[in-house]
């Protein structure tokens, strides 16, 4: 059984009401990301900022707690910003490296660079959606 994900675009006051929710993508802007953990969204800050994945991680992880879940996080908004502005000319240099990394690699290579593709086209399009509508980006995860 693999981890169900959906990152949609959502004010925070509605993150009781995203949880709660069975699947979030039918009710709000948003795309399935089925497959993808804090660990990922991580590795793609440190791709992106050059930074330590570290603090993405520690505030992803804030929306988890040790209920059974569905679990809720708000994604960082330095995150969001930076996925907002990814230009096409960089797309697939940030794909690639995202697939190269371990998080990836158990998807089997060609696996993990349509993965990382699919991931980061809906991730930037979520993103850019939340500037927008001045909104938050969300990222609902339930095993």
């Amino acid at each position: 059984m693999g981890v169900l994900t959906d990152l949609v675009v959502a004010d925070v006051s509605e993150i009781d009401a995203v949880r709660q929710s069975l699947c979030p993508i039918k009710t709000w802007v948003g795309v399935d990301a089925k497959g993808m953990d804090v660990v990922k969204v991580g590795t793609l800050w440190s791709i992106l900022s050059g930074e330590s994945h570290d603090g993405v991680v520690d505030q992803l992880a804030q929306g988890y707690d040790n209920s059974e879940g569905p679990w809720v996080s708000v994604v960082p908004e330095r995150l969001v910003d930076n996925l907002a502005g990814v230009p096409e000319s960089r797309f697939e240099e940030i794909a690639l490296a995202w697939a190269q990394t371990d998080e990836f690699q158990f998807d089997g290579t060609e696996g993990a660079l349509v993965n990382a593709r699919a991931y980061l086209r809906g991730f930037c399009e979520v993103a850019r959606q939340a500037k927008a509508g001045g909104k938050s980006v969300l990222m609902w995860v339930c095993l």
